[in-house]
């Protein structure tokens, strides 16, 4: 099981080209920070205790004992695992009180702990998934980002499907999409598959928000049917609820590649997608394909002079990608 050895890396927990002695001294750097944490909890008077308690514990209590409880690694009366589960979220409601805990958190501790089988090692890791979860960063100003982007990516990639969601009064709200991002897709795949999902997000983030090539490619790969039925607006995040469990992360995965290929082999970027790549370089690198030099075009949705969003003179020679 490579896992345990690989997702530590790919979760920032450990820097790539780190020495096995560097690895150890920061693992234990962590049991220290990890201990001390713990202490901070055992050490609160009973007032602290109290607001703890209602404004983190309380929640914490209730979800674990309904987390994953199908899968092997948390199943059955007393398990000691789901103790652990509950001990990593109470740890981290300490060691980053600013978010405390928020429901959706044990989601994406579960399959941590159940890979790494190590206390100190899931909340290293869990601090890494936390670092670029929506449930995290910006909050309601982050999913917002994502969405607006996966807009974008709907309006330029796949025309007819964007324009069948504008014409619902809440279509382009993408509510389906919400789910999908603040777990990354977990729900939506059987366990097996939805780890995969997380893999591939995971091993080009920073650099790509390949999650929103998800949702494209989830709503391009099913959401003709939706189109073809002309479903209303209740009825498309009917549709795409009922979707979960039983769509492939083979095809979804294959077709977001394809949508991120061909968007970043365009000879020219539409600026309205500009934010993702902040950094027009990417660090010199390819990174999961895409071109280290890539080249934007004003698609002047900022009216006339130049772009307000990379700053370069208006053109229509954007080729359709």
């Amino acid at each position: 099981e490579a896992r345990p050895l690989v997702w530590p890396f790919l979760l920032g927990f450990y820097p790539f080209g780190s020495t096995h002695k560097e690895r150890t001294s920061i693992m234990e750097d962590y049991k220290e920070q990890y201990k001390r944490l713990k202490q901070r909890r055992e050490a609160m008077d009973s007032a602290e205790r109290q607001v703890f308690w209602s404004k983190v514990q309380s929640t914490v209590e209730k979800d674990v004992v309904r987390t994953d409880r199908s899968q092997d690694y948390f199943a059955g009366e007393n398990n000691n695992n789901v103790l652990i589960l509950r001990e990593i979220l109470l740890c981290y409601a300490v060691y980053n009180p600013d978010i405390g805990y928020v429901q959706g958190m044990s989601d994406l501790l579960s399959p941590l702990l159940a890979a790494m089988d190590n206390e100190v090692s899931a909340f290293a890791c869990f601090v890494g998934i936390m670092q670029h979860s929506v449930l995290m960063v910006g909050g309601r100003t982050a999913m917002d980002s994502q969405l607006t982007l996966v807009r974008e990516l709907l309006h330029i990639l796949t025309p007819d499907i964007y324009s069948y969601l504008a014409q619902q009064q809440t279509g382009l709200e993408l509510l389906f999409c919400h789910r999908w991002l603040l777990l990354t897709f977990k729900r939506e795949f059987i366990h097996t598959e939805a780890i995969r999902v997380w893999e591939s997000v995971w091993a080009v983030q920073p650099y790509l928000p390949f999650a929103a090539f998800l949702c494209l490619s989830v709503v391009a790969v099913y959401g003709a049917e939706a189109v073809e039925r002309k479903l209303e607006t209740d009825d498309t995040l009917l549709f795409f609820s009922h979707l979960s469990r039983h769509m492939s992360a083979e095809v979804v995965l294959h077709q977001a590649r394809a949508f991120l290929f061909r968007l970043a082999s365009a000879d020219l970027v539409p600026c309205s997608i500009s934010s993702l790549f902040p950094d027009p370089g990417l660090g010199g690198s390819d990174v999961a394909g895409v071109k280290s030099e890539l080249h934007f075009g004003c698609v002047e949705c900022h009216g006339r002079g130049p772009c307000a969003v990379r700053h370069i003179v208006p053109t229509h020679n954007i080729l359709p990608v």
